[in-house]
């Protein structure tokens, strides 16, 4: 799992999970985020789909996204996340 924000408001965070269990982003915790500050999680794994979500922050609460996902070896959505389940 990848984790980038935009606007200098974090470093690019690579953290690995096992399964489906939460992943807690450490760099993020207890921070606030400036208003409009876009942030990019993008789940691969090797042979699977991709899923990438792009949340935005307002009034320093997090705004969810919505989720595209990617066929292996494509770097447009192609399928909805829906169907892939």
């Amino acid at each position: 799992m990848t984790v980038t924000c935009s606007k200098r408001a974090c470093r690019k965070t690579v953290t690995k999970g096992k399964g489906a269990k939460r992943v807690r982003i450490t760099r993020l915790s207890n921070r606030r985020l400036r208003s409009g500050t876009k942030i990019t999680v993008t789940v691969t794994a090797p042979g699977r789909l991709t899923a990438k979500v792009v949340d935005t922050s307002k009034k320093g609460r997090r705004v969810a996204g919505r989720r595209h996902c990617y066929v292996p070896g494509t770097s447009k959505p192609s399928i909805t996340c829906s169907m892939a389940r």
